[in-house]
């Protein structure tokens, strides 16, 4: 029903192709026009219509590295660089899907345990955590 056609990007006026797959996707979208810019120059678009965030100077928590934050940092709330946070992150990950493995009366503790360690953020409770998973 669809084919691909080639289409001229009205910014860069390059050549670029709107597939088959992307008319049905639009067409199941209810949209009618063609798109009138290449995959570049709408990503380049939509990032330079973003808005510019104000970021902070802060110092992680964890390794003591300089770092920037979208938000105002609270004195006596930990903050992460990117780094630390996506390791904390990842820890979490595992931790939970170990913790939803789990069968049995403890239906109801992944959650509440999760959520505790999620707001912590500390080695203390991930210590706990993974020591109440091997006893």
């Amino acid at each position: 029903m669809y084919e691909d056609e080639k289409l001229v990007c009205e910014d860069c006026g390059k050549e670029f192709v709107f597939t088959a797959g992307e008319q049905e996707f639009y067409a199941e979208k209810g949209l009618v026009n063609k798109p009138k810019r290449c995959p570049d120059c709408r990503l380049a678009r939509r990032k330079n219509n973003r808005k510019k965030r104000k970021m902070y100077d802060a110092v992680c928590s964890k390794c003591g590295a300089q770092t920037q934050v979208p938000f105002k940092p609270v004195p006596g709330r930990e903050i992460f660089c990117k780094e630390c946070f996506q390791n904390l992150k990842n820890n979490l990950r595992t931790s939970l899907n170990i913790l939803k493995s789990r069968k049995g009366s403890q239906k109801g503790f992944p959650f509440i345990f999760a959520i505790i360690w999620l707001y912590n953020c500390s080695n203390i409770l991930s210590y706990l955590l993974f020591h109440h998973i091997n006893t």
